[in-house]
């Protein structure tokens, strides 16, 4: 064993080549499934991924391999004929639930004329995806923010606050 190189600290696992068209400027895991991400990149799309696990027959090949689950495009135009160009991301630290499509991820979306959208991101059907089912499911746009309360330039990141005193904990008084 050389001592003189240090060994890495990370090993790539797998990739995608060619996910994007142009290049990817935000990536975000899912803090709540660390087999979901989503990358957004210059070409205006937004793609999220599921990382699947399998069995490693030898030593060399991956352990893993990266789904495509859902591709779209920001609400915001800004008056362009193509999709702004994504430039950052973010998913709500806790999953949401409805009646009629189960389990969903809160994604918020940020492009480059400072505009800022959330999407509903299904994750039953990611569930599914990755054992080999399918879902016609779809991510859903719930909201554009106005844009007389956005910046006027890129965004650059995206981060959600916690709330104090969140469900079913009593809030600090002092």
């Amino acid at each position: 064993h050389d001592h003189s190189q240090p060994s890495p600290l990370f090993d790539l696992a797998t990739a995608v080549d060619s996910a994007h068209k142009r290049i990817i400027w935000s990536i975000h895991f899912c803090p709540f499934d660390s087999t979901i991400l989503a990358s957004g990149s210059r070409d205006g799309c937004i793609k999220i991924w599921k990382i699947v696990e399998e069995e490693q027959n030898s030593q060399d090949g991956p352990a893993c391999t990266i789904k495509e689950l859902y591709s779209f495009e920001p609400c915001a135009r800004a008056g362009k004929k193509k999709a702004d160009s994504v430039t950052a991301l973010s998913f709500a630290p806790k999953p949401g639930k409805t009646q009629s499509q189960g389990n969903f991820a809160v994604l918020s979306v940020g492009v480059e004329s400072g505009l800022i959208e959330l999407w509903q991101v299904p994750l039953d059907a990611a569930s599914q995806e990755g054992e080999g089912g399918s879902s016609n499911q779809s991510v859903d746009c719930l909201t554009c923010l106005p844009v007389d309360i956005c910046h006027a330039s890129s965004i650059t990141k995206l981060a959600w606050k916690p709330l104090r005193g969140g469900a079913g904990e009593a809030a600090d008084s002092s």
